[in-house]
This record gives C-alpha cells, sequence and structure tokens, in this order.
C-alpha cells in the first residue's frame, strides 16, 4: 500500500468481514460499528473474530453483543446523533401542512417510518381504532414508505386492516416524504411502535422539534426517553397501552407542551457533536 492507515473502522457485519480481515492482515486495530441489534449468525460470529473493540448504538444492543457474541470483546456505547441546531429551524414548517390538508387545529398524531413490520404499523392502527371511537376529530399519520418491495405484503395488509377497522378517513397513508420534518413539526404527538429497536433516531429527530413521545419499552427508546418527563414508554405491542397513553397526552395540552419542551432539551444529548467527539476519542484510545 502506497500509505498506510492506523486504523479500520467497518460498518455492519458483513462491511466487517472484509474490513476486519484487511485491518488484521495489515496488524492494525479494527472497530466494528454495528447499528443493528448483534444476532448470534454465522456472518457476526466470523465478523467477531476480528475487531478490537464493537460500537454500538444502545445500552440493549451492548449487552447483547457481551452476552451473544464470541470471542469477548470490548463494547463500547456511541450513540446516534443529528444536527439539532438545524432541526430547530424547522420549528413552524409544518403550520402550512395543516392548512393544506384542512386539519386546522385538529389532533394529528404519526407514526414515521419505513412500513416494515418490526417496526410496528399495525400495533399503531389497533391503537388509533380504539381512540377513534371517542375522537372522532383526531387524525392519524402513517409517515414513510415501503423500501424496493422488501416488505411484500406488508403496506396492503396494513391498508386493509385501516378499513376493517373502520378508521375511515381518520388514517392517512403518506407514503415515502423527501422532507420528512414539515410532518414531524405538524403532528402533536410522535408515536414509535417498534418491536425491537437498536436506537431510533427518528425519536431524536421528533424531540428536536420538541415533540412529546409515546415509545415502546424496547431497545433505543429505553436509553433516549426520560419516561414520564421527555415522553411514555408503553410495553411492545400493547395497543391498548398505547392507546391510553395518546389519549393522556391528547386531553392535556399543558403536559403536552410541557413534555415537549423535555424532549427539546434531551435531544441535545444526541447532537451529532457530541457522537463525533464521543468517536474521536474513542479512535484515539484504539490506536494509542
Amino acid at each position: 500500500m502506497a500509505r498506510r492507515f492506523d486504523v479500520v473502522v467497518s460498518n455492519q457485519s458483513k462491511g466487517h468481514v472484509y474490513g476486519g480481515v484487511a485491518a488484521a492482515l495489515a496488524r492494525r486495530p479494527s472497530l466494528w460499528w454495528q447499528q443493528g441489534t448483534p444476532e448470534r449468525s454465522r456472518i457476526e460470529m466470523v465478523a467477531a473474530r476480528v475487531p478490537v473493540a464493537i460500537v454500538v448504538a444502545s445500552s440493549t444492543a451492548s449487552v447483547t453483543a457481551q452476552r451473544l457474541l464470541t470471542p469477548k470483546h470490548r463494547v463500547e456505547l456511541v450513540a446516534l446523533g443529528t444536527d439539532v441546531a438545524g432541526l430547530r429551524r424547522r420549528l413552524g414548517s409544518g403550520a402550512s401542512l395543516r392548512d393544506k390538508h384542512g386539519w386546522g387545529r385538529s389532533p394529528l398524531v404519526g407514526i414515521v417510518g419505513r412500513l416494515q413490520e418490526w417496526k410496528g404499523q399495525e400495533i399503531f392502527l389497533r391503537a388509533a381504532a380504539v381512540i377513534a371511537r371517542d375522537h372522532p376529530d383526531a387524525t392519524f399519520l402513517l409517515i414513510g414508505g415501503a423500501l424496493l418491495g422488501w416488505e411484500g405484503d406488508y403496506p396492503a395488509r396494513l391498508e386493509q386492516l385501516a378499513q376493517e377497522l373502520g378508521l375511515g378517513k381518520q388514517v392517512r397513508f403518506t407514503g415515502h416524504q423527501d422532507d420528512v420534518y414539515p410532518w414531524f413539526d405538524a403532528l402533536d404527538v410522535v408515536v414509535h411502535a417498534s418491536f425491537g429497536e437498536p436506537f431510533g433516531l427518528v425519536l431524536v429527530e421528533a424531540m428536536a422539534l420538541n415533540k412529546p413521545l409515546i415509545a415502546t419499552r424496547s431497545g433505543g427508546p429505553v436509553d433516549i426517553i426520560e419516561d414520564g418527563t421527555s415522553g411514555l414508554l408503553v410495553p411492545v405491542g400493547d395497543h391498548e397501552a398505547m392507546a391510553q397513553a395518546i389519549v393522556a397526552l391528547l386531553s392535556d395540552p399543558e403536559r403536552r407542551a410541557t413534555m415537549g419542551k423535555a424532549a427539546g432539551e434531551r435531544a441535545e444529548c444526541f447532537d451529532e457533536r457530541a457522537t463525533a467527539a464521543r468517536f474521536a476519542e474513542l479512535l484515539k484510545e484504539v490506536v494509542a
């Protein structure tokens, strides 16, 4: 090689099989950045043989990595980050969406993310059906689309379920949005219903826009949300508990505002500059 490198950083399992081997051959340290939750799959067991350290984004992923992967390695937690200051400049951008669609001041509750089964949109719809009985003025938005057809018939099944639940015009599938932040800003409550979330950057983005959150008690959300302060955590897969939490916030504007403010303050902990600084510190430790 014309130039020597000091450390190899690999992203995800497949990338680390190649990057880790390159680092081992060059006798250089390597970091395996695993943004998902580690599994005891064949490829991950191979990848785990070469890093100096495994970098994960949540405490749940850290515990899982230490429990499942062998041989044992140093596991470091580096939370993902976003441009909090940049997102703050999008505050107020949702007003035009409300005007355009005739929502005015009606309650808007939304779930943001690709239409994938593990993200729990079905649970969100079932919770919406419970709420809609007593809140006919509320609208429920599923913001996001399918990815390259990988989800099979799941998007179609969601639309069919919305019909079966009698949600009618109270639910809307927005499809993919190139600029999702005005949609965030338009919402009164942001819901995250995943069954197993490695981190949940979408939560941090919502918090930066001062949105109160309701999320399942799973993986990343447990690290991100201060339960009862910056959001509410509910049991995984429990649409009744989710509905109760949503109603609690919809019926108490003052609590929503207080929780939204606390969420905005909490978002500062996940600013991209903090993530970059922590990772730079880790690189220095590895090459020292």
